[in-house]
């Protein structure tokens, strides 16, 4: 039965395996991501307003936030890059 999780598997054979909600919810994502990898939180917590911008893009006749500008595009790619090269130096660490 379906139930919104899935398993992530960490470490060689899949040594513990974390619930992981699949929707856009990146505070709840970070909630389950700082715990056990604390040296990513400062990089991730920059990028938990990226939730309701989310909706803002996809949905703007919503109301909401205004449409973010092409620097402030710019600054949260840079954000995403810094996360994503965090998250490879802890994955190739093991």
């Amino acid at each position: 039965m379906p139930t919104g999780n899935r398993d992530i598997e960490q470490g060689p054979g899949g040594a513990r395996a974390i619930p992981f909600r699949k929707t856009h919810d990146l505070e709840a994502s970070r909630d389950l991501v700082v715990p056990r990898f604390p040296d990513v939180a400062d990089t991730i917590e920059r990028l938990v307003p990226l939730t309701d911008r989310g909706h803002v893009l996809r949905y703007p006749d919503l109301g909401g936030e205004p449409v973010p500008s092409i620097e402030e595009l710019g600054n949260v790619l840079k954000d995403i890059q810094r996360f994503a090269d965090a998250a490879a130096e802890l994955a190739a660490a093991g």
